[in-house]
């Protein structure tokens, strides 16, 4: 039986730490079965509730429109609708993850059974945005050349930086990211999925996508917080005497454009930094 003949199907709606989901088909049976093999491959568990609340998003989205549940009938025109629909409402870079969580999910399925194929096998993801380049190739490489060392600030400014480079937020949303090694909820890091939760001043929250470089870098860093005298407080970026707040970026970054020759490096977010520079040529 599919929700067509039941709009309603979906009556519990995905809680993190409760992977249940009631729909009329069987995804809400497949959903637990696939966090089960989230586990197993030890995903992070930010990384498994997004891609379960993708699930959940996919179901709610499909029962509401009358459209199966039961895996099997889902089809790429159901699923192109819900995307178009995710695109309508969300960041772009939102609506990218929600793909890539429903592309992993499908293709779990698949695993299971070699009689199904995913009706995502051929789609395309949603694009993500190009944005202007304020710096060009050549003087990013600069910046990054100037980051380079094995000091601790080194690794952090390194981090620092590519974070810049890969999400073009303003300094203060960077300068406030939190970390905890422990807690998910109070860590803005996910680098199994490559993204980083940032807070605009009106307190709303939004996903960026962080590149594999960005990715590397902040794993060093983070190598060498663990042995930083202040590495039990919240914020990610620390400092010599703690926080590494938004004039302590502003600092770091005016160290690292001087070393570039780049003086009016750390007004970046604060009108040298326009968007996100294509580093694709730069790397």
């Amino acid at each position: 039986m599919s929700s067509a003949s039941n709009p309603s199907a979906v009556t519990a709606p995905f809680v993190a730490g409760a992977h249940h989901l009631v729909t009329a088909g069987d995804l809400g049976h497949a959903v637990d079965a696939f966090v089960q093999a989230l586990e197993r491959d030890h995903l992070s568990p930010n990384t498994i509730a997004a891609y379960a609340r993708t699930v959940s998003r996919l179901a709610e989205f499909l029962a509401a429109h009358g459209y199966p549940t039961d895996v099997r009938h889902i089809a790429a025109p159901h699923l192109d609708e819900w995307l178009s629909d995710v695109r309508e409402h969300e960041r772009p870079a939102i609506a990218h993850s929600r793909f890539r969580g429903a592309q992993r999910f499908f293709a779990w399925y698949a695993g299971t059974d070699a009689s199904f194929a995913s009706p995502m096998r051929q789609m395309r993801p949603p694009p993500l945005p190009d944005y202007p380049r304020v710096l060009e190739p050549d003087q990013q490489e600069d910046v990054l050349r100037a980051c380079e060392g094995p000091s601790f600030e080194d690794r952090r400014d390194m981090a620092l930086v590519r974070v810049f480079f890969t999400t073009g937020a303003r300094r203060a949303e960077i300068a406030d990211l939190r970390y905890s090694p422990t807690n998910p909820a109070d860590d803005d890091l996910d680098l199994e999925r490559g993204t980083a939760r940032l807070f605009d001043k009106g307190g709303r929250e939004r996903i960026v996508s962080l590149d594999g470089h960005t990715v590397a870098a902040l794993e060093d860093y983070l190598r060498a917080r663990h042995g930083h005298p202040h590495a039990d407080l919240p914020w990610l970026w620390l400092g010599k005497t703690g926080h590494l707040n938004d004039s302590g970026v502003g600092r770091a970054l005016w160290g690292r454009g001087m070393r570039a020759g780049i003086a009016s490096f750390h007004r970046l977010g604060h009108g040298l930094w326009m968007g996100k520079p294509d580093m694709r040529q730069a790397l």
